[in-house]
């Protein structure tokens, strides 16, 4: 069984880890297993498995709280095949600025797993689960292959004997469920809504007896219960009829006394002769009704109770006007709200017109006296610099706060020579000593300053006394009255600390950020090995400067220059190939070596010939061309272009060849001349026929 020991977080899943920190997202992508062995790397610094055999998908993921995750996949032999040692496992993941990484890694040395090919007798299926530190990371996800997505028994048995079953919503459907299988017990209470209900479902059956309460206490309303409507309509016949029972006979109907008052004379017959106004409460005039009478109300007659209550609103604008008593008592608060300068007209003033009108007449008895100034009783006189001299408070006053806030409220300086930074809250200037914990490293006997305004956050800077290092970091940690912790510090980098050897890692530079491949508008950077890929490259270095300098001489394949050694193609011989007649029957066609399989295209022999044809520079149609033939007796032909026309082929006389120097004439010996001999020395050797030449 391979050991493993656990996974090692790699560099580039360190860094990643860091992002997701900050809130960036942790997104795992896949598994790969490989037969690779260590031989002295590094764990933290590879990028991908050392021997990679499978690529294998992750069909599970979850959080295990407080601070790790699960991350699985299913390694199986059905698509293995040839055998190999499973030793080395990686999880990948995703980085949102560099793409997919190895994000972490394990090594079984010699305790590998042999995984068989499949076809064989041996069926393998394991399921591999990591368990990974995320630490606060909240955003996890990763990409999961579903069609390979199955739980394992144990979770089966898990879900069978769970109290509660916890499946997505609606998955559920009508026609999972047997016919008639949910019983009440089933059913939450008041779980069923009116949308639940068919219409006509609520019968008399089930909406059963209510009983009406016609003496309910219950204020009138349009939207009720059934029993509170029921109620409400029984206390309101009651009320109509003024029966003690709602269901009592009434003494006379509507629509009996609709016709009573219809009537011209209902009450014919019947004089008024008794008093209808009581005049005990002021009014006067009283009497019965038979008669016109003026009222009128005495003095006096319009009580407290009589005028009843009014509601003033001090809003109500000022005006000259006439108005009835409720307009013109509000008009008033109206006022007074203007005076008082308060919100409410009815809000005590913060000074009465009285005493304000006292302190002024003080401090006009207080105006600057040249005679008394700076005495008992007379004017305070700032000094030059425009403050209160110290003989107005006397020496060393010393007050319990300074304009109303206490020493608290103000930065004061601190000497802390061994105090912990994390438990340093206060605002305030501190004068920190050589080893203060927590402190920034290599910041001694520096200045620390703490800025906490309010509430459960607070912020420090720091600064050393002899670098010009700036760090700073904030937090919300229970010294400060919060529930988390400090951040990390945060160096600050200026212009006294920029340039090459500073540490400075930016996401752009002016604007692009950095990429190794030929993506637009980007920086360009060196890859692993040191090369730099680019989409072009454009010089506009001065004619006769080499753009390029190139210390290698290794071939470059697909480089296709415009020039060689400052020559354009066409003042180069190439080797042209295979061509027909339209080729090699153009003047201008360019200069170089070419083939052709019928030579009789060209006014020659039927074969095939190796052609060299060479163009004027001019391209005006001048040229000339040497034809050798392949498979004859070492023919050679050449012919030459006026700038219109070709002439004719010229057949070359060589050694050995059979071509006719001297057409045979009457009177000589030979018709053929074998060999001329052009020679400074005697002749030596020879045979009949040869000519021998010799010149000085």
């Amino acid at each position: 069984m391979a050991v493993f020991n656990g996974m090692t977080l790699t560099n580039k899943g360190l860094v990643l880890q860091g992002k997701a920190q900050a809130g960036a997202t942790l997104h795992y992508t896949r598994y790969a297993v490989g037969d690779g062995s260590l031989t002295g790397q590094a764990i933290p610094a590879l990028n991908g498995l050392i021997s990679p055999r499978l690529s294998l998908p992750i069909n599970r993921l979850r959080t295990q709280p407080p601070n790790k995750a699960i991350v699985g996949t299913v390694l199986n032999n059905s698509s293995v095949t040839t055998g190999f040692f499973m030793r080395e496992i990686g999880l990948f993941a995703n980085d949102p600025d560099i793409g997919e990484i190895l994000y972490a890694y394990a090594n079984a040395g010699a305790t590998a797993d042999y995984i068989a090919p499949s076809g064989g007798a041996d069926v393998i299926e394991r399921t591999i689960d990591s368990v990974v530190v995320v630490g606060t990371a909240s955003n996890i996800t990763a990409t999961i292959d579903e069609s390979l997505v199955f739980a394992r028994q144990a979770e089966l048995e898990a879900h069978k004997t769970a109290a509660s079953l916890d499946h997505p919503d609606e998955s559920v459907t009508t026609a999972k469920l047997a016919a008639k299988s949910v019983n009440q017990a089933k059913i939450a209470d008041k779980a069923v809504g009116a949308t639940q209900l068919a219409d006509g479902a609520a019968t008399d059956t089930v909406i059963g007896n209510r009983t009406a309460d016609p003496n309910t206490t219950a204020a009138y309303g349009l939207s009720g219960s059934v029993t509170a409507l029921f109620s409400w309509i029984l206390k309101y016949f009651k009320a109509i009829t003024g029966k003690s029972n709602p269901f009592d006979t009434p003494d006379i109907t509507l629509a009996s006394a609709k016709a009573h008052v219809d009537a011209i004379a209902p009450h014919s017959g019947h004089a008024v002769t008794v008093r209808k106004i009581n005049t005990s409460a002021g009014l006067q005039g009283g009497g019965d009704l038979s008669a016109d009478r003026t009222l009128s109300i005495a003095d006096d007659g319009v009580t407290d109770a009589k005028f009843g209550n009014r509601m003033i609103d001090d809003t109500v604008t000022a005006t000259v006007d006439a108005d009835t008593p409720t307009r013109l008592w509000s008009k008033l608060a109206f006022l007074i709200k203007a005076i008082t300068g308060k919100a409410n007209w009815f809000t005590p003033p913060k000074i009465t017109l009285e005493a304000a009108s006292a302190s002024l007449d003080t401090l006009s008895s207080k105006k600057e006296d040249r005679a008394n100034k700076n005495q008992p009783g007379g004017y305070a006189g700032l000094d030059a610099l425009g403050q209160l001299p110290s003989s107005v408070f006397g020496s060393n006053t010393n007050a319990a706060t300074l304009g109303g806030r206490p020493t608290s409220a103000f930065g004061q300086n601190f000497d802390v020579q061994t105090a912990d930074l994390n438990t340093l809250v206060q605002s305030g200037f501190y004068r920190l000593g050589g080893n203060n914990a927590n402190a920034p490293v290599g910041v001694q006997y520096g200045q620390l300053l703490v800025i906490h305004g309010s509430g459960d956050t607070v912020t420090q800077i720091v600064t050393g006394y002899n670098s010009d290092n700036i760090f700073w970091r904030s937090g919300n940690p229970p010294a400060a009255g919060g529930v988390g912790n400090w951040n990390v510090w945060r160096r600050v980098w200026h212009s006294g600390i920029q340039g090459n050897g500073s540490g400075v890692d930016v996401d752009t530079v002016d604007g692009y950020h950095a990429a190794t491949g030929s993506t637009a508008s980007t920086v360009a950077a060196r890859d692993a090995a040191g090369g730099i890929t680019a989409y072009g490259f454009t010089s506009t270095r001065n004619d006769g400067a080499a753009p390029i300098i190139v210390n290698s001489q290794g071939w470059v394949g697909n480089l296709n220059a415009d020039m060689v050694d400052g020559l354009h193609a066409s003042n180069i011989a190439r080797y042209g190939g295979g061509v027909t007649s339209t080729t090699l029957n153009s003047q201008n066609a360019d200069t170089g070596m070419y083939n052709i399989s019928d030579g009789s295209t060209i006014g020659l022999t039927a074969d095939w010939y190796h052609v060299i044809h060479m163009r004027h520079v001019s391209n005006d149609g001048y040229a000339g061309q040497l034809a050798i033939r392949y498979f004859g007796a070492g023919e050679m032909y050449f012919r030459s272009a006026n700038g219109t026309t070709w002439g004719a082929w010229k057949k070359v006389v060589t050694e050995g060849g059979s071509s006719v120097l001297v057409a045979a004439q009457a009177g000589y010996n030979a018709r053929y001349v074998r060999n001329t001999f052009m020679s400074t020395g005697d002749p030596s050797g020879g045979q009949p026929g040869d000519i021998w030449i010799k010149y000085q």
